[in-house]
C-alpha cells in the first residue's frame, strides 16, 4: 500500500504537534481572561477563531467568569480595541 504524504498536513503537524485539538497559546488566554463576558463570545470567538462553545470551555476551564469581568470593567469597553489583524 502506497502511503500518502499531504504537504499542508505535514506543515500542521510540524507546526502545531499531533494534538485532537488546536492549542491555545498564552495570547490568547490573556484575551480570554481580559475580555470573556465583557464583550459578546461571539465576537470573542471570530477574532480568536475558535467556537463559541470552545471560548466558553476555556474561560470554565480557567476560571474565569463572565460576571467577574463585568464587574472588574468600571466603563464600557470600545469595541474597536479588539479588531482582527
Amino acid at each position: 500500500m502506497q502511503q500518502i504524504v499531504i504537504p499542508e498536513f505535514e506543515e500542521y503537524i510540524k507546526q502545531f504537534g499531533i494534538h485532537k485539538y488546536k492549542i491555545w497559546s498564552e495570547q490568547e488566554e490573556s484575551v480570554i481572561r481580559n475580555y470573556y463576558g465583557v464583550i459578546p463570545t461571539s465576537m470573542l470567538a471570530e477574532y480568536l477563531d475558535r467556537s463559541i462553545k470552545a471560548i466558553q470551555d476555556k474561560a470554565t476551564m480557567m476560571g474565569v467568569s463572565a460576571a467577574e469581568n463585568q464587574q472588574k470593567r468600571s466603563t464600557p469597553l470600545d469595541h474597536t480595541e479588539l479588531q482582527v489583524d
